[in-house]
């Protein structure tokens, strides 16, 4: 472990860090000693360098330069200041006079000072120099965006990409109005489907990338016209016995929403009939739902089943689609027999929630979701049949605008729903151009097997609300995701081992000039003692941490960042939307109050208001911030049980008193094999070390970013999102629903002292399907 160094022993660094001399340095009583004057002189001591200047030359890039006072000096030190903490970045040879420092953040302050060193000693600091790193720069815009029809109601756009795939893609739609959001998709995507639009209507598109904030350039305008609306086609048409005749009922079974024409009869010049005829019609067909008509067969009918084939005519003038187009010409249909086996809804649920939390299950309460963007999922079987996913209509109890137009109560919307069907059923998403009505309204489904049959009507109620930001998890009137900046510099406190029989993992109250979060980091052996494998396993581990937050937060208008898009004002704990565009949480050191079981604290905001400074280090007494520590010391303290897997996985790297490992870069071809050149046992060994801190990191950030976003809230709708729910064991704050959850995984929400380090590695362990819905803004919360 690196600790804070005396001024005076800055001479040593060359040989404990490396020829580069880098490390941190404490500004303590030992700069006194060479704090004033000019230095030089009789002493032999070199003078202090003068004029110093800092000028930005980039995003991560700054350029020194000063002035040589000395004729005897035999190099310079480059300090880097952070708070009371000097950092040695370089050291030049004598008469360099220039020196750029890379690798830096961008939009963040960095003060330096130099120093000129000889044989006899070290000269003054020169004057501070500060300059601010530029801003990330927006991306370039996405090119060659296309356009192209996909059907009646969807259109198909692709772009080429100019980005390195990282931030997102906002799709923007305009039709007679102006430019609106219609999509959002991840950076790296090329391709959009626009579903749910209004059939023969042109829609121009425009696509912009958005990195850490930043956007791009628009692309070019591209426009493309959705396809005419079909015209209805019969799809099935069922008898129930063999051999109709008058007065059974024939079934048809068409691909549109339909309605009849008021008073027409459907008979034989309405169809075109193969080895049959309906008869001497003397009643109008009769409308079961909006795809399904019955017509009553007339005296002399003859319909053979499987023998006899029908289709739509040109000359039909009974039976219409919504749209006005009338019922088609299409495919000869056989006439089937009903095989006599109704079909089943077995499941109907919300967003994928899992039954014992949609409302109806253990959780209670009513489940409430926006007025669009929501799923409606349906599982179904039949004995005998399999089910036909286009023929399941869905109604509404209230009235459902689509595309400026009103489907009534009772009337079928599936086809203008987006179908995803999977192994356990589908699911029916709202697309944009579709709402509900506010309010709580009732949902109708019916399923049907391939021979036709009907299943009996299921029933699903719940709330629809407007999705206003003061009930909605994320902001993003500020920037196009939530944004989140994950600080892992703070340093508080250090850690130091006590070994013996017993081998605990100390804390001391005092900063040592390395992140808190680096001196587990070297605890473990995931850091030791070269500069150039250090930086390599920290990239890893950064970049392990957030592509981990990314699968937790999978769906979600969340964006994770580890470089500082800001500040917040010193000690405010909070600030309005409007006037700072972030939430931080720093993730590193111990809870104040307690160091041994909390493993995280963060705000709640009960209203969504408010972006949150969880990095104070005094919030209502205690410290705000993830607090990995708390797993590590439980784990290196124990042994056999739950803690072998730790053992296993970090004793290869870590070193005495704990283990007899290699830290990361104490062997020579730890770089190559960082940087993917070698493979071997050893590099399996510490990929495998640096992904499960990355997952251990995030898991615990995850659990923080989302209490802090109003997950564990004690609310009514339903008790299972926001905790306090004695069905599942708890009347706590937070959510403790482990049978949703096989083996030893767990739910990211759980109580905390239920999180340990075996289920924070068990790869179900994540966020609970309500959970994960409320994040996606697919559910909404009674405030």
């Amino acid at each position: 472990m690196r600790v804070a160094l005396p001024l005076l022993a800055v001479s040593a660094l060359a040989s404990v860090f490396g020829t580069t001399g880098c490390g941190p340095v404490a500004i303590g009583a030992g700069l006194a000693a060479n704090s004033g004057g000019g230095g030089g002189g009789d002493s032999g001591v070199p003078l202090r360098p003068a004029s110093i200047t800092a000028t930005a030359t980039g995003p991560t890039s700054i350029q020194l330069v000063w002035s040589d006072s000395s004729p005897n000096e035999n190099g310079f030190r480059i300090y880097r200041v952070r708070g009371e903490i000097l950092e040695v970045v370089a050291e030049l040879a004598a008469g360099e006079v220039t020196y750029g420092d890379a690798d830096l953040q961008p939009a963040t302050v960095y003060t330096y000072r130099v120093q000129s060193f000889n044989d006899v000693g070290s000269s003054p600091f020169s004057e501070d120099a500060s300059a601010t790193t530029a801003p990330e720069p927006a991306p370039p815009a996405p090119t060659a965006l296309v356009a192209r029809s996909a059907g009646a109601t969807a259109l198909d756009l692709n772009w080429v990409n100019g980005t390195d795939g990282t931030g997102v893609i906002r799709i923007e739609r305009a039709d007679a109005a102006a430019f609106a959001l219609v999509g959002t998709v991840p950076g790296d995507a090329t391709s959009y489907r626009d579903a749910g639009l209004t059939p023969a209507t042109t829609y121009d598109y425009r696509v912009r990338a958005v990195r850490q904030g930043q956007p791009s350039p628009y692309s070019s305008v591209a426009s493309a016209t959705t396809e005419p609306a079909p015209a209805p086609k019969l799809e099935a048409a069922t008898v129930m016995v063999e051999n109709p005749t008058a007065g059974h009922v024939l079934v048809l079974f068409l691909s549109e929403d339909v309605t009849l024409v008021p008073n027409a009869t459907l008979d034989d010049e309405d169809l075109t009939i193969a080895d049959g005829t309906l008869g001497m019609i003397t009643t109008p067909p009769t409308l079961i739902s909006p795809r399904l008509i019955a017509v009553t067969l007339g005296g002399q009918s003859m319909l053979t089943a499987s023998v006899s084939t029908i289709t739509f005519s040109n000359t039909n003038d009974a039976v219409r689609g919504v749209n006005g187009v009338m019922a088609g010409p299409g495919p000869l249909r056989e006439v089937v027999r009903g095989d006599g086996d109704l079909p089943a809804v077995d499941s109907l649920s919300l967003n994928q929630i899992d039954v014992a939390l949609n409302g109806s299950g253990p959780a209670g309460g009513m489940l409430q979701v926006p007025t669009t963007g929501f799923a409606i999922d349906v599982g179904a079987s039949d004995p005998s049949s399999a089910i036909v996913a286009a023929a399941t209509t869905i109604s509404a109890s209230l009235p459902v605008v689509s595309v400026g137009q009103v489907v009534p109560p009772g009337w079928s919307f599936t086809s203008q729903l987006i179908a995803t069907t999977t192994a356990s059923g589908t699911s029916y998403t709202v697309p944009p151009g579709m709402t509900f009505a506010e309010g709580p309204v009732t949902i109708t489904v019916v399923v049907r097997d391939e021979t036709g049959m009907p299943s009996a009507p299921r029933t699903f109620g719940f709330l629809c609300r407007v999705a206003t930001e003061e009930i909605r998890p994320l902001e993003t009137t500020v920037n196009p995701a939530q944004l989140w900046y994950l600080d892992l510099s703070r340093d508080v406190e250090s850690y130091y081992p006590e070994g013996g029989g017993h081998p605990m993992l100390r804390v001391s109250p005092e900063a040592n000039g390395d992140p808190d979060i680096e001196d587990l980091w070297r605890v473990l052996g995931l850091l030791g003692n070269n500069a150039n494998a250090n930086d390599l396993a920290r990239q890893h581990l950064i970049q392990g941490l957030l592509q981990q937050l990314d699968q937790l937060f999978l769906g979600v208008n969340v964006t994770f960042r580890t470089s500082a898009p800001g500040a917040f004002p010193v000690g405010m704990p909070s600030l309005p939307y409007s006037e700072i565009g972030f939430s931080q949480i720093c993730i590193g050191s111990s809870a104040r109050s307690s160091t041994n079981t909390t493993i995280g604290n963060a705000q709640f905001d009960p209203n969504n208001q408010r972006q949150e400074n969880n990095c104070l280090e005094d919030h209502l007494g205690d410290r705000l911030g993830v607090f990995v520590y708390a797993i590590v010391r439980d784990e290196i303290r124990s042994q056999g049980g739950n803690s072998e897997a730790f053992h296993e996985i970090f004793d290869p790297l870590t070193p005495a008193p704990y283990a007899a490992g290699q830290p990361i870069g104490d062997d020579p071809g730890d770089g190559d094999r960082l940087a993917g050149l070698l493979l071997d046992a050893r590099k399996d060994a510490i990929d495998l070390a640096i992904a499960t801190m990355a997952r251990l990191m995030a898991v615990l950030t995850a659990r923080q970013c989302g209490r802090s976003m109003g997950l564990v809230k004690d609310l009514p709708m339903p008790a299972g999102l926001y905790g306090g729910n004695p069905n599942f064991g708890t009347t706590s704050q937070y959510i403790d629903n482990n049978p949703q959850f096989p083996g030893t995984a767990i739910n990211i929400m759980c109580p905390p002292g239920r999180l340990n380090f075996r289920r924070i590695l068990d790869p179900g362990t994540g966020f609970n399907s309500l959970n994960l819905a409320y994040l996606r803004e697919r559910v909404l919360v009674d405030l």
